[in-house]
Order: structure tokens, then C-alpha cells, then sequence
């Protein structure tokens, strides 16, 4: 929101946050991965690459010790209302932003998983996440509840999710390059013929 730009520089194990001619550096306690921010800028969320770890800095507050919450070493994701933070990896867990404390719990099998990756909808109201090799869950969190289980099938590990801007198309990329498109209106609909209507 400000135009701040930040990096991880995993030769210093640091984060740099750089707005305008201005650069912050937060040392980081292991190799960094790379570093989010909260939707309003505040915060700076970074995972590590060897510890399962996050780390939060607060942007008002730059000299004061990061919190550091036990989650996955993979890459948070912050809700678009800058309310909860996620993290994900072979687990999931939502963390309130500020107070970091544990949220609400997510319908997810924590041992199903050899890897996670997640994508939040731009306007929060979806969550989808990896689930065994050739699933994805999608997750209504404003509920907590999952609204369907799509099977993707393909080669390789689900590499990565996204939605589409206006939240209508859900985007499966593997790792052996293959994309797949579900339209989400199109599989509501299906699923309303069968009495499943989320």
C-alpha cells in the first residue's frame, strides 16, 4: 500500500524492506524464505527455509523483536481484510493478526498432506488447499466449512493455486508445468443438480 518493496537476502539471513531511499533490515534467525506483507503494510511476515518457523515484524515498530510463531516453514499468506494470517505447510493454522494468537480451527486432515499450498480469494471469502496428492479443498471461511473436494488429476505435485481476479476461476498448477481451470459458477451449478448447492 505505501510501495514498499521487500526481499529476502538469504546470504545475511535478513529481510530487506525497502520504501523510497529508506532500508530496513530484519535479521532473521535462519535462511528466509519469501516475505509477505499484510494487506495495510504493517507487517511483515517471513517463513524460514530451515526451521519450522515464521517470523512477523512489525513495520511501526522496526527495532522491537519479531514474533515468532511455530508454524510451517512455508510462505504465509495474509487474509485481504488483514484480519488473520495463514500459515501452511503439512499443517494449517490461522493466526490473528497482531496478537498472533490461534484461531479458528480449519477442516483440514493435518497428516493427509506431504505438502500444502493454499490461495485465499481476493475477496476472503474462499480458501482453497491442498489435500492428499490430487486434491483441493475448497474452504468457506466465512463458515469454516469445506464447501467441496475437487479431484485434480495429473502428473506431479499440486505446484501451486490462484484464483482469478474476480474470484470466479480457480487456477491447479503441477509441478510437471500442466494448468488446470475449474469455473466455479459452472461447478456450483453441477453440484446444485445433486443437492450439494454450497
Amino acid at each position: 500500500r505505501d510501495g514498499a518493496v521487500a526481499y529476502a537476502d538469504v546470504g545475511r539471513k535478513s529481510v530487506i524492506c525497502l520504501s523510497g531511499t529508506n532500508e530496513v533490515v530484519f535479521p532473521v534467525n535462519a535462511y528466509p524464505g519469501r516475505p509477505v506483507f499484510s494487506p495495510d503494510s504493517r507487517w511483515l511476515a517471513c517463513p524460514s527455509l530451515e526451521s519450522a518457523d515464521s517470523m512477523v515484524y512489525d513495520r511501526q515498530n522496526p527495532t522491537a523483536a519479531p514474533s515468532r510463531l511455530p508454524e510451517p516453514k512455508t510462505t504465509p499468506i495474509f487474509t485481504p481484510d488483514g484480519e488473520w494470517l495463514l500459515n501452511f505447510d503439512t499443517q494449517a493454522a490461522l493466526r490473528r493478526v497482531g496478537t498472533w494468537e490461534a484461531g479458528p480451527t480449519l477442516p483440514l486432515d493435518r497428516q493427509s498432506a506431504d505438502w500444502m499450498t493454499a490461495a485465499i480469494s481476493a475477496d476472503g471469502h474462499w480458501l482453497v488447499v491442498t489435500q492428499h496428492k490430487q486434491e483441493v479443498h475448497l474452504i468457506d471461511l466465512l463458515t469454516r466449512q469445506t464447501a467441496a473436494v475437487l479431484n485434480s488429476p495429473g502428473e506431479g505435485r499440486i505446484f501451486g493455486l490462484a484464483f482469478s481476479p474476480d474470484g470466479q476461476t480457480l487456477v491447479i498448477a503441477r509441478q510437471l508445468g500442466q494448468l488446470q481451470f475449474w469455473k466455479l459458477p459452472k461447478l456450483r451449478a453441477a453440484l446444485a443438480k445433486l443437492g450439494l448447492d454450497w
